[in-house]
């Protein structure tokens, strides 16, 4: 539920550390800024995704799967 409330009323950028199947699960994702897919939740996975966040590093990719996302 906070998830939701925050896509409404606040600009987020969102990572997703796992199954990008899971993304149409979280609702209003598609008011998100932008979201980010990682899919694994490793510590290095996770510390190159804190580098890319505070660095405001350009990220580019596209999911080998098609999502539809609400």
């Amino acid at each position: 539920d906070l998830l939701e409330k925050l896509l409404v009323n606040k600009k987020c950028l969102v990572y997703v550390f796992g199954n990008p199947y899971a993304l149409p699960l979280i609702p209003n994702l598609s008011k998100a800024s932008r979201v980010i897919e990682v899919y694994q939740d490793f510590s290095e996975f996770q510390i190159n995704a804190a580098h890319q966040f505070l660095s405001n590093y350009e990220c580019s990719g596209k999911l080998p799967v098609t999502i539809d996302i609400q």
